[in-house]
């Protein structure tokens, strides 16, 4: 076990640290948030009752560093604990905890990054991150969670909810009235161990209160969306810049300063408004002048992507090249065009006009397309001859009201 913190922000409830405790076996971690450092030994008897009652053993050692709040030697000779520390300075000596708070802190940050919510609520954070921990599969365990190597069987996984997600918790029937909301609008921030029910952050009171009749949107992320608003709207104009007249200032003229979005201009010299309105007007006369000259009677090209005619996709059209060039490859299901290994530019005029008039030969796909062609019929009727041969059926005539059943 060992203690992390403090943290330089407190938790929602006052907490600055949090007790880690990690079972040798299993791998299974349990989390005591803590205000002060004195709570460590109360709370190490809680656990050693806790282990006791639940699973019907005793704790046998207790790993810990030089720490005075773990020195617990009058309990530890009275329960007969080991009591192993590490060497000063040797973090590396209890490995299993120091490598925990590592995967801890790495879940909680992908958390934080992905709901953007406020550090505040970094104990709701760390609770989630265990939770997850304990449920996911470990090398160390062989594919197995520490969940299922402690409890011996699978932990449900099935109510699990994206942290940080938008949600909306349905208010309870008694203290509403007639034309209040059914539901409150709020912020998953977990589930409770020992309460069959969602924690929820309300947006609009900030109170944090349990719910189990809650519907979820885990695609939605409420403070990573404030976040980007807030972000958008904090942009500074120039203030030596009118809305109503517009300038055009180079980039060069601009220095831009980190997060405070501030713009400084270098004018150079300071001149009267009455200047500066005569350059604006002389300004825009230039600029209309040079509308009115270039930019008025041009043609506007289009841009718009040219297909090849379907009646055209049996003809070597696109093999030529002025004609590959001005139109767009072939349809996605000739996965290799004869365009991109063949070409006809050494050619010549006549050869390239006798080349277009060949039909390529494609396989029909209708029965219409098949009969016009002599090659076509004389293999259906050797189709027909062979089935007769072979006894295959016998031809009748078809029963009144009976239909015919069509083949490939």
């Amino acid at each position: 076990m060992d203690i992390w913190g403090p943290f330089g922000i407190p938790s929602t409830s006052g907490h600055r640290y949090f007790l880690t405790v990690v079972d040798d076996k299993s791998r299974f971690t349990w989390i005591y948030f803590l205000k002060h450092k004195s709570e460590v030994p109360e709370l190490i008897k809680n656990f050693i009752s806790l282990v006791q009652t639940q699973f019907s053993l005793s704790v046998k050692c207790i790993r810990s560093d030089n720490g005075k709040e773990f020195s617990l030697c009058d309990l530890y000779a009275k329960k007969g604990i080991e009591h192993q520390t590490s060497c000063v300075e040797t973090p590396q000596q209890n490995g299993a905890v120091e490598r925990k708070h590592q995967h801890i802190l790495g879940v909680a940050r992908s958390l934080i990054f992905q709901s953007k919510i406020p550090h505040c609520f970094w104990n709701y954070v760390i609770t989630h991150a265990i939770y997850l921990i304990n449920r996911q599969p470990s090398s160390y365990l062989s594919n197995r969670s520490p969940y299922s190597s402690l409890y011996e069987k699978l932990p449900n996984i099935h109510y699990l909810k994206v942290f940080g997600c938008l949600c909306y918790a349905t208010t309870i029937t008694s203290h509403r009235k007639k034309f209040d909301p059914r539901s409150r609008k709020g912020v998953y921030l977990g589930l409770k161990g020992v309460v069959k029910g969602y924690v929820i952050l309300d947006i609009n009171t900030h109170e944090i209160f349990i719910s189990r009749n809650v519907s979820f949107y885990e695609h939605i992320f409420p403070y990573k969306e404030t976040n980007d608003t807030d972000q958008d709207h904090n942009l500074i104009m120039p203030a030596n810049i009118s809305q109503e007249d517009p300038v055009n200032i180079s980039e060069e003229f601009i220095t831009h300063y980190g997060d405070n979005e501030e713009f400084i201009t270098h004018n150079g010299d300071n001149h009267d408004s009455d200047n500066m309105v005569e350059n604006n007007e002389y300004n825009s006369q230039i600029a209309s002048e040079h509308i009115n000259t270039n930019d008025i009677g041009n043609p506007r090209k289009s841009h718009r992507i040219k297909h090849r005619p379907h009646y055209l996709s049996n003809y070597h059209c696109s093999l030529l090249s002025f004609i590959s060039h001005s139109l767009s490859p072939r349809s996605s299901k000739e996965r290799y065009p004869l365009s991109h290994s063949i070409s006809y530019d050494h050619l010549s005029s006549a050869h390239k006009h006798f080349t277009l008039a060949i039909s390529s030969n494609v396989e029909p796909n209708t029965f219409n397309d098949t009969i016009k062609q002599t090659c076509w019929r004389d293999a259906i009727e050797k189709e027909l001859k062979a089935l007769s041969d072979n006894n295959t059926w016998t031809l009748t005539t078809l029963p009144n009201n009976k239909k015919a059943i069509g083949c490939k």
